[in-house]
Parts: C-alpha cells; sequence; structure tokens
C-alpha cells in the first residue's frame, strides 16, 4: 500500500507540484512560533526535510524520524542557486565597506535570496556563499542582516574555496568566508575557510567541528599550509587544531600587528598591499625542542593569569580529587590478572566520551571480537546489561551510532605486525584523520616484542616508552599503557599485595618514564559461596593512585569502588 503524506501527519496541497513548505509535526507544536513553515516538501521527488529540527524522510522509503546522531548521514543535495550578477545595491555596499569588490563577488557565486533562518524561526532575505567541490554544489552558508548563520540542513560540510587549492602547494586557511574574499582582494586565491568557524571558548567537545577534514585528507597531502585565524581564543583554539592535525611542520602562523583581529578588518584599516605583506611574512611553527624565552612568554603569563591546569574528569567524584586525564600524558594501568584492569580503564573512556565527547583509539586484541568489545562499551554507556530484558534492537542500533562517534579499534591483520611502531602510527592516521584525543594499548604483553639483540630488556622497554610519551606530547592525546605485573606471592593471611609500577616485568622505567601510574586491585577472602563452589569477592574495587607526575593533575591516593555486575560499571563509594 503506498503512503501518502497524511500518514506522516503532513499538511500540504496534494495536487500542487515542486516545492512547498509547511509545518513540522516533529518539531512545531513543541516551539513559539508554531506556524512557521520549516518543513520543505518536494512533490515531484516525494521527500521533505524540516530546516529547524532535521527531520526528513520520503514516502517511497517509508521513513520515519530518526534522529541524525543515530546514524551514518545521507547527504542532502542544497537548494540550486540563480547567481545573479546584479546584486542589490545595498549588498553591494555593504560588501564595499568591508573592502570587497563585485569581481570577488562574482567569482564566488555569492547570492541574495529569502531563506529560513532557525534563529528567528522564519525567512529572511540573507546573503548566500556556495561550497563547490569538483564543480558541483554541495552545500550554502547563508548570512542574514543580524549576523545569524545557517548552513543547509542535512548537507555535507566542506572546506569553502575546495576547488581554489585543487593543484595549488601552498594552502592558506583563514575563519570565515569574509577573510577569504579579503585575502583574494590582497591576490591570493589558494585560500580555504572552515565552514563552521572556530571552536568556542566553553566548547568541550569540538572535534566535530573538523569533520570537514575527511572530505580533503587525500587532496591535502604534501601541500604546505599558511593559519591565518582570528586573534582570539576560538582562533588559538582553531590555530592548534588545525596544526596538530596537517602537520606543525608544514604549517606557518601570520600575525596581525596589535589590535586587529582577522584579515577583513586589517584588509579595511590598513589596505591590500599591507594584508598581503603580512601573508608573505608568515613565520613557520617553531621547531620542536628549540626554544627562546621571547617564544613562551605570553603562554607564561597565560599560566600565571589561569593557574595551572589538570585534566578532564574521570567522570568518578571520589577519583577526580586523586587521578585526571590531560593530554599530552600517558598513564601506565597494571593489577592482578581479572582484577578488571581493562573493564576499569573502559569505564574512563565512557565516561569522558559522554561528559567531555572524547574519541579513543583502543589497541586491544584480548577483547575480541570487537562487537563483543562494543557490546560491553554500551553496556557501560547505558548502565544496563547487554540483554533484551534491558534494551531494544532499536536501542543497541541507536548506541552503534554513538560508538561509531567516540570509539575506533587498532586491530592489524595477523599477517601484519602487532609492534608498539605499527600501532603509534595508526593512531597517527587516526589523529589526523578523526581527531582523537586518546589511545589505549592493553596490554603490553601482546605488542610483538622484537627487541634487538644489543639490547637489554630494560633499555629496550626504556626505549618504547619513551616512543610512548613522545607520541603523546606530539599529538596532544592521552594514553593508557596496560601492563600486568610479575608473578606476585600470597603473603602470610593468603592475600595478593597491590601491585607498583616497579612489580611490571622488566624495568622499573615502568614506574619511572610513567607520567600517572593506577593500580586497579580487589580484595579477596577466602570464602567459599554456598550456591556455587567459587570464591566470592566481598570487599570493594580499589583504584590505587601511585603516582601522579604533575600536581595539578593529581595526588597519590586511593579510591573504592562498588562493582555492578549487570552492567560491569562501577559506584564510586564516598564513605561517610
Amino acid at each position: 500500500m503506498n503512503k501518502r503524506y497524511q500518514d506522516f501527519q503532513i499538511l500540504i496541497h496534494e495536487g500542487k507540484a515542486g516545492e512547498q513548505y509547511t509545518t513540522c509535526p516533529k518539531c512545531s507544536n513543541d516551539r513559539k512560533k508554531k506556524q512557521v513553515k520549516c518543513l520543505a516538501v518536494n512533490t515531484d521527488k516525494e521527500v521533505w526535510i524540516c530546516h529547524h529540527c532535521g527531520w526528513s524522510g520520503g514516502l517511497q522509503t517509508n521513513s520515519s524520524y530518526v534522529p541524525a546522531h543515530w546514524n551514518k548521514p545521507e547527504y542532502r543535495k542544497p537548494k540550486l542557486l540563480i547567481h545573479d550578477d546584479n546584486l542589490p545595491d545595498k549588498v553591494l555596499d555593504w560588501f564595499r565597506s568591508r573592502g570587497i569588490s563585485l569581481p570577488t563577488l562574482q567569482r564566488n557565486k555569492v547570492v541574495y535570496d529569502k531563506v529560513y533562518m532557525p534563529q528567528v524561526e522564519g525567512f529572511v532575505m540573507a546573503i548566500g556563499v556556495p561550497f563547490i567541490r569538483d564543480g558541483i554544489h554541495v552545500n550554502t552558508k547563508w548570512r542574514d542582516g543580524r549576523k545569524n548563520f545557517r548552513m543547509e540542513a542535512g548537507a555535507e560540510r566542506i572546506i569553502f574555496g575546495y576547488d581554489d587549492i585543487k593543484d595549488k602547494p601552498v594552502v592558506i586557511w583563514v575563519e570565515g568566508e569574509m577573510d577569504k574574499f579579503s585575502l583574494e582582494e590582497a591576490g591570493f586565491y589558494n585560500v580555504v575557510s572552515v565552514p563552521d568557524g572556530a571552536p568556542s571558548d566553553k566548547a568541550k567537545n569540538y572535534e566535530s567541528k573538523f569533520s570537514f577534514l575527511e572530505t580533503a585528507v587525500d587532496m591535502l597531502l604534501g601541500k604546505s599550509h599558511i593559519l591565518f585565524v582570528d586573534a582570539d581564543g576560538p582562533g588559538e583554539r582553531l590555530e592548534a587544531e588545525l596544526a596538530r592535525r596537517l602537520g606543525k611542520g608544514n604549517c606557518k602562523i601570520v600575525r596581525l600587528p596589535q589590535g586587529f583581529k582577522d584579515a577583513n578588518e586589517y584588509l579595511m584599516a590598513a589596505g591590500s598591499a599591507n594584508l598581503k605583506l603580512a601573508v608573505e611574512s608568515a613565520q613557520p611553527i617553531p621547531v620542536d625542542g628549540i626554544y627562546h624565552g621571547n617564544q613562551i612568554t605570553d603562554d607564561v603569563v597565560r599560566l600565571f593569569g589561569g593557574g595551572f591546569t589538570g585534566g578532564v574528569s574521570t567522570g568518578y567524584s571520589n577519583l577526580d580529587g586523586l587521578f585526571s586525564i590531560r593530554k599530552g600524558e600517558w598513564t601506565v594501568v597494571t593489577g592482578i590478572p581479572n582484577h578488571g584492569k581493562s573493564n576499569f580503564v573502559d569505564c574512563l573512556l565512557v565516561n569522558t566520551a559522554k561528559e567531555h565527547g572524547w574519541q579513543w583509539a583502543v589497541f586491544s586484541p584480548e577483547n575480541q571480537p570487537i562487537a563483543r568489545h562494543a557490546a560491553g562499551l554500551i553496556e557501560k554507556a547505558t548502565s544496563h546489561g547487554f540483554t533484551k530484558a534491558d534494551m531494544t534492537t532499536s536501542d543497541v542500533q541507536g548506541m552503534m551510532g554513538w560508538i561509531d562517534q567516540h570509539f575506533h579499534w587498532i586491530l592489524p591483520g595477523m599477517d601484519d605486525s602487532w609492534s608498539l611502531d605499527s600501532i603509534l602510527e595508526m593512531a597517527s592516521t587516526l589523529v589526523e584523520r578523526n581527531g582523537i584525543n586518546g589511545l589505549v594499548i592493553d596490554p603490553w604483553n601482546e605488542l610483538d616484542h622484537q627487541r634487538p639483540h644489543a639490547l637489554s630488556e630494560t633499555e629496550y622497554i626504556s626505549k618504547c616508552l619513551t616512543k610512548v610519551r613522545r607520541f603523546a606530547r606530539l599529538h596532544d592525546i592521552h594514553i593508557f599503557l596496560i601492563a600486568h605485573p610479575a608473578k606476585l606471592y600470597k603473603d602470610k593471611q593468603g592475600q595478593y599485595p597491590v601491585p607498583t609500577p616497579y612489580d611490571i616485568s622488566g624495568s622499573a622505567h615502568w614506574r619511572n618514564k610513567a607520567d600517572n601510574a593506577l593500580t586497579i586491585y580487589r580484595d579477596f577472602y577466602s570464602q567459599p559461596s554456598t550456591s556455587m563452589n567459587r570464591v566470592e569477592p566481598i570487599q570493594p574495587v580499589q583504584c590505587h593512585v601511585q603516582k601522579v607526575r604533575f600536581k595539578e593533575v593529581g595526588a597519590v591516593g586511593m579510591a573504592e569502588f562498588r562493582f555492578e555486575r549487570r552492567s560491569s560499571t562501577y559506584i564510586p563509594i564516598t564513605g561517610g
């Protein structure tokens, strides 16, 4: 039976062809302006999309509403723009006041049209800038007179100016379309702008803002880059993240005279010749390993003003006072087998993904198959058992969308090397393509250790841990490295002692080189259960923080937890 629009509560003129606008049955009733027609319906193609909430579907696909973050996007083509060289005088006058000429507007196919603007929940006249890739219109960015911005709902995010740099060895990166226009006025056409501007100072999770790099990763290979972003907090974040992903060694940075924020502001005040000189004076990012006092003065002053900054929360109130997870550091985690090292670290990964939007790369061959590991992460993220009694197939599918956003597995084929170098190389790719914030190597003994005969085990481990530390600092990620202790012996009471990093097989460097050291410990009493012939744990799980290099990250101590078997999670025990 064929579906009709009424089946989806969509009210339109059935006999009218082409595109119509109507209210959205998914979001209009919940908004102040209930009568605003934000749902676009194409009766020729029998599809629709809401410009306010993003709901889309079609009659032939028998579509129903699914939140956008639950599934992989199927990108929508934007509305076809009609490029009219005769822009209204008020639009031309506004651009002229910003130093932008008509040829620049024509070259970039700037338009002026009536569009829906979510911020005002209505239609307004706005300037439109098309985003084009390989000659195909992919998206449009709109701006009205009140500085409200929007891009096409459901359309793909790409860099603005994609086709301008395809055959250029050097790429100039700016923060907005006006800055690109400004540099064209100064004679530079190898310029691209990020689609959504810089991440705000308050944003905890801004990795998703850089998804546009994934669409251009192959085209950007082998190019040099000049970073010309705004001189403010968000601009600093943008510059740091672009440099991290593009490679600091490939980047130069532009610094404007004091008091100027961006390229357009400098164009208006100083003219195109001085703007050109500023770009030509771009300086390489300082080389790692060589520092001068004048390079770090601003950093020291900011540090004095803001104090030392620790890492992000572990998600456990009783542990946060002892340990926080900071980028640029690595943590060794040890513990007796089956005491929950891997499970506890998985909980930390889930907590940072939920609370801070972090993305993790995981090398964990003991947690196989990968689907089983993902199921365990879903348990922890939902605090429910992975059973039909606790969740539905739809719940699992939805959570897999979340898993896809925050977790990436590294597992070279059986014919490939599982060496530390190969794992770090794959992690480097994930930094560039996905912007991961952390890496887990679990456990150390599963790596393919091809120690040269000339090196002792102690020397070999020292070199490996130096690589781990350098990788964490270079790529600004946190690394959890899980390592088993050597054989331990019970005390007179029949209990195993709490292991320390010195107990890890091979070298005292495990403690010496780690930034932080955790031990997960469960104290078992020999008290057989009456129902099953096994030893039952009657004491809490303990997380012993045994080393913290920097005091702003935490302090030595111990936090206790109650293990929730059904969801494999931990509940803090706070005492009192």
